[in-house]
């Protein structure tokens, strides 16, 4: 409201003023009210110049809020968005474009196209490791979806080895009943159990 009445209700530091709070509903898993604020910042930024990043990192934001409702086709719609943005302004790539493209890559594999989540996660992995550098959480993430996809191509040797390092970054972030270990566990060991390698379940039980 302040900064409203101060720069005009058209202006980017209304628009990040409405990205906070975003993030904010975001954390607070208020997902229908992070998409609202969402599309009221991407309008202004939209309309500012030079603000390409500030409209990839909404769009990013946005793509997490619908896909929380699990609106697949409609998240994916602004994925692209991003995806187009940020390949033509940021061909180095962009922290926020990698969230989006790992993204894209669980709901490829969700929808039966692991062959396309793991082109998206390769790329994402490159990027995150590149911005956020090689323990991070978004790093984990990226490497997690880009084991899953492998996995769920049969190629367990290649994935196993991801999984593992996605965990070990999960476990350094957080305690063991955090969600992201609890799902990297889960395909663990059901990649563990599909190569029949009951000492490596053994193992993974004992750690």
């Amino acid at each position: 409201g302040l900064r409203k009445r101060v720069f005009g209700a058209d202006d980017p530091e209304v628009a990040q003023s409405l990205l906070d709070y975003a993030w904010n509903l975001g954390e607070s898993e208020d997902a229908a009210g992070c998409e609202d604020y969402c599309r009221q910042a991407l309008v202004i930024f939209k309309k500012s110049n030079g603000r390409e990043a500030k409209v990839v990192e909404t769009l990013s934001l946005l793509q997490l809020s619908i896909n929380t409702r699990s609106g697949f086709a409609e998240a994916e719609t602004v994925a692209q968005e991003a995806l187009d943005l940020g390949r033509k302004y940021f061909p180095e790539g962009n922290p926020h474009l990698a969230d989006v493209m790992h993204r894209l890559a669980s709901a490829a594999i969700v929808q039966h196209q692991p062959e396309r989540g793991e082109r998206l996660a390769r790329e994402s992995v490159a990027m995150h490791r590149k911005f956020h550098g090689e323990n991070h959480p978004e790093t984990g993430w990226g490497l997690y979806h880009l084991a899953w996809a492998l996995k769920d191509q049969g190629r367990y040797e290649e994935a196993e080895p991801l999984f593992r390092e996605a965990l070990t970054i999960f476990w350094n972030q957080y305690d063991a009943s955090h969600s992201s270990t609890a799902q990297v566990l889960g395909h663990l060991r059901a990649l563990l159990t599909a190569r029949g390698d009951q000492a490596g379940l053994s193992r993974l039980k004992a750690e």
